[in-house]
């Protein structure tokens, strides 16, 4: 676990953490404004940013200046051209750490239709995987069926075992604060689709006061214009404002 909380705490190195997202291409192929990763990532600051999530095959376009930022690898994919249920393992936690992983990240997909025990035996293995090579994991939460509500979801996959949990930005401050309470794990709020920004900063800031430990944003991110700009935004309300 030593290893664990070492990498979490290089993560969490300012209490709160700001991470690029950078999986998006590995569920809905080529994104308009992510058409050459590489391209686009040699002109970001990688000072800006906590960490990056990507998937393993995109390590190697990777530009030097990322090299020592926090990397958390995707491990589990697949397509969303259709119904969105379920994801398989498209690299193992061991080969992650080969990589140069500080974290993984893999979905915990939660179906109001059965007793879930694919989730139950998924979360098992990774868990037991991470724990063997030190690293820490997110669980990444997004609804897959209407009756299950976010509290009781997050809550299942802290008594499951993770380390972080992913999850969507909830309808309010105080939605925020009742999921803290649910669970003692740290709690990342993804983007999600773009939007305007003075909107989006609106709800980050409130999001943190709220309590949230940082933010994991793809599209709202790299779809700008001013990629560093955004994200020198959102890293001041997070580091310096809120509160």
């Amino acid at each position: 676990m030593l290893g664990k909380t070492i990498r979490l705490n290089r993560i969490f190195k300012r209490q709160k953490a700001l991470i690029l997202a950078l999986d998006y291409g590995l569920f809905s192929g080529v994104p308009e404004q992510l058409v050459n990763m590489k391209s686009v990532l040699n002109g970001v600051d990688a000072q800006l940013v906590d960490g990056i999530v990507i998937s393993p095959g995109q390590l190697k376009n990777l530009p030097s200046q990322f090299h020592q930022t926090n990397l958390i690898v995707r491990v589990d994919g697949c397509t969303v051209f259709g119904n969105f249920k379920f994801t398989e393992m498209i690299t193992s936690i061991e080969r992650a750490a080969q990589m140069g992983a500080d974290a993984v990240l893999a979905f915990s997909l939660l179906t109001d239709k059965d007793s879930n025990f694919d989730f139950m035996k998924r979360m098992d293995a990774l868990n037991e995987a991470s724990e063997k090579v030190g690293l820490p994991l997110i669980a990444e939460y997004l609804p897959t069926g209407k009756e299950i509500k976010q509290r009781d979801a997050l809550r299942i996959i802290a008594e499951v075992g993770a380390d972080v949990i992913k999850t969507f930005i909830p309808e309010s401050a105080d939605a925020m604060k009742d999921l803290l309470e649910v669970t003692d794990l740290p709690i990342l709020l993804a983007g999600g689709s773009k939007s305007e920004d003075e909107k989006m900063f609106t709800v980050v800031k409130s999001m943190i006061n709220a309590g949230v430990n940082g933010l994991v944003f793809g599209r709202n991110a790299w779809s700008r214009k001013d990629i560093n700009g955004y994200l020198k935004r959102l890293s001041e309300i997070i580091h310096s404002e809120a509160g």
